[in-house]
């Protein structure tokens, strides 16, 4: 079975409410992420099928009939019209409209009322690459290393939500009658129009920066946890459930996204936790002292080591690259790992 008619037997079934398999849902999640061709392919068919108000046994159906009243429902919408023929006719569409209209009475037995399952897909940014989405609504989210986002192919009337695992970087459109909702951590950090970043590694911690509009952060439960204006950092520890919100130049909390790395009079070991992560490798202080020092600096394409030369050259540190070790275990090669250590 070809790919296209694959995909709009898994549609009718969408549509019609039926249950998924996960391979199914999987195979939909794919299908709909790889161009935004097959993203408007998507809108057009449940248009369509939302259109039809269908209420009739499956032993009544013209399908001929049937054809028709849906081609003359489609030649109504004049502003989409060649979208939907020239994607109709890369998908042999017309076969795909005689199984909507058999499958429509499952729709109306169930209630047309009822709410469509909802599909997810998850986007993920391995070590060492940044991921930029698109979402529905028209926000943009910037993925870091080791990252993943995970949100509904179509948004619900009055919500939008979607669900952060690492760090990211948010534009959100607009819409004050329909919140953007990003869930990370069990916390909820709500907001309308705004460019924001969150960053969550540690299960433990979260940061939530403001550059443009509004935030807020809640509780699962709705209780406020902080409001953020402009150039407001949340510092949230979920294990003791303490809160700090400092004024700082949010900018080099969301740098990453302009692959650059930019630090602004930051605790040495804030410095190292940040580089571990954006190169995935094992930073170990070795002196507690060394985490009051500071640094002022920005990079841009420099290598870790690169990095950490530059900062023994302007700080009392010294540092040393230990040898890979194999995992006994799993037979990979373990982290790359530094020890950094005080001048003498």
């Amino acid at each position: 079975m070809k790919e296209s008619r694959d995909i709009e037997v898994l549609l009718s079934k969408l549509f019609a409410n039926e249950k998924l398999t996960a391979e199914e849902q999987q195979f939909i999640n794919e299908w709909y992420g790889a161009s935004e061709e097959n993203r408007h392919y998507y809108n057009e068919l449940r248009l369509i099928w939302a259109g039809m108000n269908l209420s009739f046994s499956r032993d009544e159906i013209d399908v001929e009939k049937a054809r028709k009243q849906v081609l003359k429902s489609i030649r109504k919408r004049k502003n989409k019209i060649k979208t939907v023929f020239y994607l109709f006719r890369q998908v042999a569409a017309i076969l795909f409209i005689p199984l909507l209209i058999v499958l429509g009475y499952t729709y109306n037995e169930k209630g047309q009322n009822e709410e469509l399952p909802v599909v997810y897909n998850e986007v993920f940014a391995d070590s060492f690459t940044r991921s930029a989405i698109t979402l529905p609504d028209g926000s943009k989210v910037w993925l870091n290393s080791k990252s993943s986002l995970k949100y509904p192919l179509c948004f619900k009337k009055g919500k939008r939500e979607v669900e952060l695992n690492g760090e990211g970087y948010f534009e959100v459109k607009a819409d004050e009658t329909s919140p953007f909702i990003v869930t990370c951590q069990s916390q909820k950090i709500v907001a309308t129009g705004t460019r924001f970043s969150v960053q969550a590694y540690n299960a433990k911690k979260m940061t939530v920066s403001l550059g443009e509009g509004r935030v807020s952060v809640k509780y699962p439960d709705d209780r406020l946890i902080a409001r953020l204006s402009p150039n407001q950092t949340l510092r949230y520890d979920l294990a003791l459930d303490k809160s700090e919100v400092i004024n700082e130049d949010v900018y080099k909390r969301y740098a990453w996204k302009d692959a650059k790395i930019v630090f602004r009079s930051d605790p040495l070991d804030e410095v190292m936790e940040r580089l571990s992560h954006l190169y995935n490798v094992k930073i170990i202080i070795e002196d507690p002292e060394i985490k009051k020092y500071t640094l002022r600096a920005t990079f841009e394409d420099e290598t870790i080591n690169d990095i950490l030369f530059l900062i023994k050259a302007t700080s009392p540190i010294m540092y040393k690259e230990l040898p890979r070790k194999i995992d006994e275990k799993t037979g990979e090669i373990k982290q790359k790992t530094f020890v950094i250590y005080k001048r003498k």
